[in-house]
């Protein structure tokens, strides 16, 4: 299926690519940037933790 899409870098617009092929990596005819489009993506959400809670989870002074 080819799409259109919009370069992350300089905002250049790719037409008629077929990012299945590619697992949605293209270089941009412009600023020849080798760049992902975000879009397709999946997503996965990563926990982000402070001292404290990393002390509490693993054990420790988070203060050292």
């Amino acid at each position: 299926m080819s799409k259109d899409v919009k370069c992350p870098i300089c905002g250049s617009v790719e037409k008629g690519l077929n990012l299945d092929e590619t697992d949605g990596w293209f270089v941009c005819s412009k600023c020849k940037s080798e760049v992902c489009n975000m879009e397709d993506m999946r997503t996965v959400k990563i926990p982000v933790y402070k001292g404290k809670q990393l002390a509490e989870i693993f054990g420790g002074n988070a203060n050292k």
